[in-house]
């Protein structure tokens, strides 16, 4: 009988059981995380932890096209001078770009709000507006301060930062719970799998007897 293949295959998932439960468990109940294994998953992670600077900006945006003519052109870019010379010129407390948005700004969705945009986080790209006009937006030192006019390869834009917030990182504290229950996962896997490995060996056979 203890030639028959699947009597032994029976037989070796039964003693495989037991040593599991006889080995493995206390192996697993033994695993312990430090408090500097959290620290350092923590701050390896760091950036996950961490939620980036925003500005909230304002635009007048004048479309341009690549096979515009140069009158056309010239006239876009006087237009967005002026555009400029009206903003720098508004009362102070003015929020945005005020009336010079509605006047000048081809942006349906922002125009009739003084060009208010909304919020950017900072380092990100994924944006409908071009990437350059962004970065300027957040490169504006004081809120309520206005930006050359930025040419982008779909038109011509003013910028404004209305308001910031700074990057906030979240306390260690907060989240090391969770950093616990994650390396403690990870441990029971890892041993897990060793324990399996230990079980296919050559010398598995020998395991069985000595339990």
């Amino acid at each position: 009988m203890e030639d028959d293949p699947d009597v032994r295959h029976s037989y070796e998932s039964l003693l495989a059981g037991k040593l599991r439960e006889r080995l493995l468990t206390p192996r697993i109940d033994a695993l312990k995380v430090s408090s500097e294994e959290v620290r350092a998953l923590y701050e390896k992670n760091l950036s996950q932890n961490t939620r980036a600077a925003k500005a909230r900006l304002a635009l007048v945006y004048i479309k341009t096209e690549h096979k515009m003519s140069p009158e056309r052109l010239a006239e876009a870019e006087k237009r967005i001078e002026e555009a400029r010379q009206l903003v720098l010129a508004l009362p102070a407390g003015t929020r945005g770009f005020g009336r010079v948005a509605i006047d000048y700004s081809e942006d349906q969705a922002s125009r009739y709000k003084g060009g208010d945009a909304g919020w950017f986080d900072q380092g990100l790209t994924a944006y409908r507006w071009p990437a350059e006009v962004v970065s300027a937006g957040f490169a504006l030192k004081a809120n309520g301060e206005v930006s050359q006019v930025i040419k982008a390869t779909n038109g011509l834009y003013l910028v404004s930062k209305l308001d910031t917030r700074d990057a906030v990182t979240t306390p260690l504290e907060q989240v090391q719970a969770s950093l616990q229950r994650r390396l403690l996962t990870e441990k029971r896997q890892q041993t897990e799998v060793a324990f399996r490995q230990e079980l296919r060996a050559p010398h598995r056979s020998s395991l069985f007897r000595r339990h």
